[in-house]
């Protein structure tokens, strides 16, 4: 336990001294667009999010569309088996996407990292600290 705090006192010693010196060097830009890199960074992870819950939005609108044209039709062989594989193509793509929607959306930290970058960097700090003692 003594080496792990010994450990997370050095490295964030390191830390400030490396972000006072690129803070003296290039100026208060540099911070703010290291900022602004986590912030996009995690917008582009959101979007992973998004663009899945747009495909299974289609995947049950393909499921929907598929049943409304088996009604319509007569029992034919033809419409059962288009209806059947559109149930399995829909309900794969609604299982794949909401997986992806699912654990997308519920990563705190990506809002985090949106809102509070700094706090987000801090954290990815501490998993570094972690790493190191775990070796």
């Amino acid at each position: 336990m003594e080496k792990t705090l010994e450990l997370a006192v050095n490295l964030s010693q390191q830390l400030f001294s490396a972000a006072s010196s690129v803070v003296s060097q290039y100026g208060e830009d540099a911070v703010n667009l290291a900022l602004w890199v986590v912030r996009v960074n995690a917008l582009s992870e959101l979007m992973y999010g998004v663009g899945a819950l747009i495909t299974a939005v289609i995947s049950w609108k393909i499921f929907v569309w598929a049943k409304v044209g088996v009604m319509q039709e007569d029992n034919s062989c033809e419409a059962e088996f288009g209806f059947m594989a559109s149930c399995i193509a829909s309900f794969i793509g609604i299982l794949v996407s909401g997986l992806v929607v699912f654990l997308t959306f519920l990563n705190i930290w990506l809002y985090i990292a949106v809102v509070k970058p700094e706090l987000y960097l801090a954290k990815q700090a501490i998993d570094v600290v972690l790493k190191d003692t775990k070796k």
